[in-house]
């Protein structure tokens, strides 16, 4: 029986900033054989594979849906519940989707923040083009 892949952890280290463990995490979590692993001749669409990372989050205590799918765009909303703070949970979400579009999807998106939690918005919402 295969052993399950670790989660990546935020250290606890005070020379690294919380910012900066969120965006290492989010970029580890884009390698999860979850999100990672697709037959090598399969290119995944992003909204596939985003919706693959939905149970990975809420191990974070984030909230992740998708909105809206369309060609050529993906609309993400995305809210700490609990276990982490704003900063944390929109740090390491902005980062997975980069590392997810250009590592796993091998395209180039640009990702653009309509709304942030840490700005005082009740969730942040992402486009992604």
């Amino acid at each position: 029986m295969a052993m399950p892949t670790p989660l990546p952890t935020m250290s606890t280290n005070a020379e690294v900033s919380p910012a900066e463990q969120a965006r290492l995490a989010g970029r580890q979590l884009a390698e999860h054989p979850l999100l990672a692993a697709r037959a090598d001749h399969e290119r995944p669409g992003v909204a596939e594979v985003l919706t693959d990372a939905r149970p990975l989050l809420s191990t974070y205590g984030i909230g992740f849906e998708i909105l809206r799918t369309r060609p050529g765009m993906v609309v993400l909303r995305s809210r700490p519940v609990g276990r982490v703070s704003p900063m944390v949970a929109c740090e390491l979400v902005k980062s997975l989707l980069g590392a997810v579009t250009e590592r796993v999807c091998d395209v180039k998106a640009t990702i653009v923040e309509n709304a942030c939690a840490q700005r005082g918005a009740p969730a942040c919402l992402y486009s992604m083009v």
